[in-house]
């Protein structure tokens, strides 16, 4: 039973871990617009339009996080599978 609660530890930390870097690509997103507007508003830039530039980030942000989320629990899944073929050997 202690294995299946730290398995659902994992999953837990992979969700705030999803969260978190789909939030830092979906903010760093909406600077770049609003960058890319300001350049644009001063004649400095191309027109940029925003459903356009937030589509490519959160395709980004899902893509990255996915990847980041899924190393950290397959990390974590990993050390509990060792943990647990360590204990059956004892």
């Amino acid at each position: 039973m202690r294995l299946r609660a730290l398995a659902g530890l994992w999953i837990l930390v992979g969700l705030v871990i999803w969260n978190a870097f789909f939030d830092l690509y979906i903010a760093r997103g909406a600077q770049q617009y609003l960058q890319a507007k300001a350049e644009y508003d001063l004649g400095l830039g191309p027109a940029v339009e925003m459903d356009v530039m937030m589509r490519r980030t959160r395709r980004h942000g899902v893509v990255m996080s996915t990847l980041w989320s899924g190393l950290v629990v397959g990390a974590g899944w990993s050390t509990i599978w060792i943990a647990g073929k360590r204990r059956a050997a004892l």
